[in-house]
C-alpha cells in the first residue's frame, strides 16, 4: 500500500547509481559496454544504463557510439527482448517502455518515460520510487502494470468528458457566434456557419495535438512558443481565473489564431 511504499522510498534516501538499484532489490549483470541487466530470482526485468553526472539522457555521446543513452538502452532492450529500460544518473531514475504500444499519451519510445529524482521529491511523494522502480514493479502484473491500467481507464473517461465539452459546450457557442456574425439565419446560412465551425474546431484540435506531440516546435523555438496555441490557452486560463474582461469588439485573439494557422 501507499504507506509501505513511502516507508520503502525513505530508506533509499542518500543512495545513488548502483547502490540505489541494489536498494530497489535488483542484482546487476553486465550485458556489454555501458549496458547492464536488472535481475531478480524471477528473471531479467530491464536494461539499465548508468550515466555519469555530466551525461545527458537525450544527448549523443562518444561512449555510446554517438547515440544518446536513451537510444543506446532501447536498442539493447530490443536486442535482448526486454520490455523496460531504466536510466540512472546519480539519484535520478528514468523508466522507459521498450514497446511502442505502452504508456498513456505516448510520444515515441524516447519521449515516453517517468522520471523521479530522490534529490527533489518530497517525503510525501517518495513512495513513487518503489512503485515504479523496485524489483516487484516491473514484473507482469506488478505496480507499473497496475498504474498503466488505471491510467488508461482515467484517460478514457477524460476523453469522454472532453468530447462532451467540445460538442455540447464549445461547438454550439462557436456556431452561434459565427451565425450571428454572418447574420444569415436561412438553412443555407446555418449550414455554412456549421461548416465554418467544424473548420475552426478541427484546426484547433490539429494544432493542439501537434504541439503536444512535438510535431510543432512549441518546446524548442521561443518565437513559435510565444504565439503557440498552448501559450494562448494558458493565457486564457489565467484570464478566466483572474476575472479578466474582454473588449467585445477586439479581434486580436482571432487574428493571432489565423496567423498561426497560416504560418503552419
Amino acid at each position: 500500500d501507499w504507506d509501505d511504499a513511502l516507508r520503502r522510498g525513505r530508506l533509499l534516501r542518500g543512495q545513488t547509481n548502483q547502490a540505489l538499484i541494489a536498494g530497489l532489490g535488483y542484482e546487476i549483470e553486465s550485458a556489454g559496454p555501458h549496458t547492464s541487466l536488472l535481475v531478480t530470482a524471477a528473471g531479467k526485468h530491464a536494461v539499465a544504463v548508468f550515466l555519469d553526472e555530466g551525461d545527458e539522457f537525450e544527448i549523443p555521446a562518444q561512449k555510446f557510439e554517438l547515440f544518446s543513452p536513451v537510444t543506446h538502452a532501447l536498442a539493447a532492450a530490443d536486442r535482448l527482448g526486454l520490455d523496460w529500460v531504466v536510466l540512472v544518473r546519480g539519484s535520478t531514475l528514468r523508466l522507459y517502455p521498450a514497446r511502442p504500444d505502452v504508456g498513456v499519451g505516448r510520444r515515441g519510445r524516447s519521449g515516453t518515460y517517468v522520471e523521479v529524482s530522490l534529490a527533489l521529491i518530497g517525503d510525501d511523494q517518495i513512495g513513487m520510487v518503489p512503485l515504479f522502480f523496485d524489483s516487484g514493479a516491473l514484473q507482469s502484473g506488478g505496480t507499473v502494470d497496475q498504474v498503466l491500467e488505471s491510467s488508461s481507464l482515467f484517460v478514457a473517461e477524460l476523453g469522454k468528458r472532453l468530447r462532451d465539452r467540445v460538442y455540447f459546450d464549445a461547438v454550439p457557442v462557436l456556431a452561434a457566434v459565427l451565425a450571428s456574425k454572418h447574420g444569415d439565419t436561412t438553412p443555407e446560412g446555418l449550414q455554412e456557419a456549421y461548416a465554418q465551425t467544424m473548420t475552426v474546431l478541427f484546426r484547433l484540435l490539429f494544432v493542439a495535438y501537434a504541439e503536444d506531440k512535438e510535431l510543432l516546435p512549441y518546446r524548442t523555438n521561443g518565437a513559435y512558443a510565444e504565439h503557440s496555441l498552448t501559450t494562448l490557452a494558458k493565457r486564457l486560463s489565467e484570464y478566466r481565473r483572474t476575472g479578466e474582461t474582454f473588449d467585445a469588439n477586439g479581434t486580436d485573439l482571432w487574428d493571432g489564431a489565423q496567423a498561426l494557422w497560416a504560418a503552419i
